[in-house]
């Protein structure tokens, strides 16, 4: 059955300031690269090898853009260093509380944009440091 992203929240672990108005979320993109092990004798398709590490990408927010929070102090993270990320997804019916990942990250950009006659909004990047950890909702 599919979800839907509604109340997805995420949380800073020592930014406890930060409150976005969350439009939508990309939390990871998962990727493996590979060694291409093909060679001049190889016939019909390329051989490959798994590598090692996965790279499990970025967190990709777009929020609505508030200038009045960021002119009073609540500035994105953009210097801080690394630290706990919490994505916690929507509570699912029947379940008493929602599944959530955690992992460790740090911002790398903040980009807003204000259209003409329209709402202003903001996206920004997370690059994560290594793997996720994920809870399911009970």
């Amino acid at each position: 059955m599919a979800d839907v992203g509604t109340g997805i929240t995420i949380a800073f672990g020592t930014n406890t300031s930060l409150s976005y108005e969350i439009l939508d979320v990309q939390p990871f993109s998962a990727a493996r690269e590979f060694i291409l092990t093909s060679h001049m004798g190889t016939t019909s398709a390329h051989t490959k090898l798994p590598k090692d590490l996965a790279d499990w990408g970025q967190l990709v927010v777009e929020v609505a853009y508030d200038a009045d929070s960021i002119a009073s102090g609540y500035a994105p993270p953009i210097n801080d260093v690394a630290e706990t990320i919490t994505v916690t997804y929507p509570k699912e019916a029947g379940k008493s509380t929602a599944a959530y990942f955690t992992a460790s990250g740090f911002m790398t950009n903040f980009t807003p944009k204000m259209p003409f006659e329209d709402k202003m909004t903001a996206s920004f990047t997370v690059e994560w440091s290594g793997a996720p950890t994920f809870h399911d909702g009970a």
